[in-house]
């Protein structure tokens, strides 16, 4: 693509400033970094400030790319979406007047500005600004800005000029401000009309740049551009007052929302300037509650006519001590909000006592509601909403009152990319519509064979962190598992598959090596609707014994399926059964039980001509053998009756995936 080359256009220009292997040395709050940097160079480059020119802001990272924008998968990784074409635009306050500026600017003096932020981060903005070289009696440049709160703050600080630079176009009344958008702040450089600048001021603006979600292009130096652009605009011993999200122990990518810094990119964005003061505002920070409360979806009550849903439920794992919290809802812009206790409604209680974080679940109801939620986040009782910072999208679940979903909980490390797609056809002609997965860090043909399956619509990809949050290191691998932890951990996904299901009419929590199998192959759904539940009216969930084919007995029958390959098996066994439950009379569940509603009932099929086959290794994490060695062996030559085709339908994808494997 032609953006690509681009990119590589511009790391060639930037030089060593683009380079974030470059060893510093300590500073006051970070590390201090140097750069030669050739800012007539970073002026001239015309894609720095062009528009990504989709027609909507790019969802992923080109993985070509990767190791660019996280600095060689040093900053951590997650997706958070938005797509707010700014850039060429008019701003959201196009018209700056007069009478707004100044009714900003007396609100700043006797501290009671509320700004984009909140009354506390306008006056950390203040506190910063009164420590700065340059602000008073200075020409100032502004870094974005979409409504005057900075300017008034630099006004209240005793700033002489105001040059505000914004991707949208912004018409400003007031004497003192004027505004750029990026390609007349490069040309006014490049022609010499400029000017320099006594200061530079910016709040929570940078860590969007390069990023496309207000329409600017894909950069994986966007950030350090703008601001190494700013120290060739700033006179020497100016200043730079800056905000944006910061955690010193936490530098990541939420793309294409924004970035958090920390020590790891803090010292390139900062380079070639001294350090001087560190603010007091709660923005260093951006989510007050990350150090206890890691929230990993949120969402809305299943319900056709939206107007009609009543609650939105967070999952999250929780090390707070008291769960005390507020929900902030948002719309399009922070304009829209919405203010609410946060209702604990289920914490899981395996293992709670020894496990540093919880699965738990927050309700926040939005009956008073008038806007189409779009993001929520959580905050302390005694802090602001911050619409920058920690928000999530709010996801809203598809109500299929005859359909049959699948959770298959989460997809990490290696996965054999052929028995994957086994798999999803497998689910395909058994009438499955939707499959729900967590995606950790897993190969890339697997991931090519995910991304295949959710462009065919029955898929639903979310993201799940790689690095577990907490001081615990561990997975979900065979030597990465914790025993007290790690189930917390799983049962967060388990509560996201209940929220994201529940207007489904059947759903089964299965592993992507389980098959549910009927001995004459009928349909999920079919199964239900004309054996088990006219013989079960009131149940709730069915739980299937297991059978173990045990892949260290060896091969036992013919390639090239999983299911063909390996046919024998144990006993059908209640051991490590699974579920297929029913939302609307279920309660809650967790990987192995399910907790019925009342008057209704779980229903153990111990014997039936419907299984669940577990293909699996026999090795525990201490590498000693399982109980699994014990089994008995039976040959079970079911699967072999589809064999072949099952085996055209996986070739097919296999090449749609163009995989070489296998």
């Amino acid at each position: 693509m032609a953006y690509m080359m681009e990119i590589e256009a511009v790391r060639t220009m930037c030089g060593e400033l683009c380079n974030t292997s470059r060893t510093g040395h300590p500073g006051l709050f970070f590390d201090k970094t140097t750069a030669k940097v050739n800012c007539k160079a970073l002026f001239r480059n015309v894609y720095v400030d062009s528009a990504h020119g989709f027609l909507q802001a790019p969802r992923y990272i080109p993985k070509v790319f990767m190791k660019d924008f996280t600095m060689g998968g040093k900053l951590g990784f997650n997706e958070l979406y938005f797509n707010q074409p700014y850039l060429g635009n008019n701003a959201k306050t196009p018209v700056w007047t007069n009478l707004l500026i100044n009714q900003y600017v007396s609100e700043a003096k006797i501290g009671k500005l509320i700004g984009t932020y909140g009354v506390s981060e306008t006056n950390a903005l203040r506190d910063g600004l009164s420590h700065a070289p340059g602000v008073k009696n200075g020409r100032i440049l502004v870094i974005g800005s979409e409504y005057p709160w900075v300017e008034a703050c630099l006004l209240e600080a005793g700033a002489n000029k105001i040059v505000t630079l914004e991707y949208g176009q912004i018409k400003s009344e007031h004497e003192q401000i004027s505004t750029l958008v990026p390609s007349e702040y490069r040309r006014q450089y490049l022609d010499n009309t400029l000017g320099l600048f006594d200061a530079v001021v910016s709040f929570s603006s940078i860590e969007h740049s390069g990023l496309g979600r207000y329409g600017d292009a894909l950069n994986p130096w966007g950030d350090l551009i703008v601001i190494a652009r700013a120290w060739c605009v700033t006179r020497n011993n100016g200043s730079l007052v800056l905000g944006v999200p910061y955690d010193i122990n936490n530098d990541y990518i939420a793309f294409n929302a924004h970035r958090c810094y920390g020590a790891k990119r803090y010292p390139y964005l900062t380079t070639n300037w001294h350090q001087l003061y560190l603010g007091k505002g709660n923005h260093r920070n951006i989510e007050s509650c990350s150090e206890t409360v890691h929230i990993f979806s949120a969402v809305a009550q299943a319900k056709i006519n939206l107007s009609l849903i009543e609650f939105i439920v967070l999952n999250v794992l929780d090390g707070s001590v008291n769960s005390e919290f507020d929900c902030c809802i948002y719309g399009d812009t922070e304009l829209f909000v919405h203010r609410v206790n946060a209702i604990v409604k289920e914490t899981y209680r395996h293992n709670m006592k020894l496990a540093d974080l919880l699965a738990r679940q927050y309700l926040c109801s939005v009956q008073k509601i008038d806007f189409k939620m779009k993001n929520i986040q959580l905050v302390g009782k005694k802090e602001s909403c911050k619409f920058s910072c920690g928000l999530h999208p709010v996801l809203y679940s598809a109500v299929k009152e005859n359909k049959f979903a699948i959770c298959a909980k989460i997809a990490y490390n290696y996965l054999n990319p052929l028995y994957l797609i086994e798999w999803f056809e497998y689910q395909k002609m058994m009438g499955v519509d939707t499959v729900v997965i967590f995606v950790q860090e897993i190969n890339e043909d697997a991931y090519a064979v995910l991304k295949y399956y959710e462009r065919e619509e029955i898929a639903k990809l979310f993201p799940f962190p790689s690095k577990m949050p907490g001081n615990i290191d561990r997975g979900f691998g065979m030597h990465q598992w914790h025993y007290h932890q790690s189930t917390h951990d799983e049962q967060v996904a388990v509560y996201s598959c209940k929220e994201i299901l529940q207007g489904f009419a059947f759903v089964a929590l299965v592993d992507v090596d389980e098959f549910i199998v009927h001995n004459k192959f009928l349909g999920y759904t079919e199964i239900l609707m004309t054996e088990l539940l006219p013989l079960y009216p009131n149940a709730a969930a069915f739980t299937l014994n297991a059978s173990f084919f045990i892949t260290d007995w060896g091969v036992s029958g013919v390639e090239p399926l999983l299911t063909s390959r390996y046919i024998r098996r144990s006993n059908p066994l209640f051991h490590r059964y699974k579920n297929i439950y029913l939302p609307n009379r279920t309660n809650t569940m967790d990987t192995h039980l399910v907790w019925p509603r009342k008057g209704y009932r779980r229903i153990m099929l111990r014997s039936h001509n419907i299984v669940l086959n577990h293909y699996r290794k026999c090795q525990r994490l201490d590498n000693k053998t399982d109980v699994c060695k014990t089994f008995s062996k039976n040959t079970d030559t079911t699967m072999l009756k589809i064999m072949n085709g099952l085996y055209d339908r996986v070739i097919a994808v296999k090449r749609r995936c163009r995989i070489s494997a296998g």
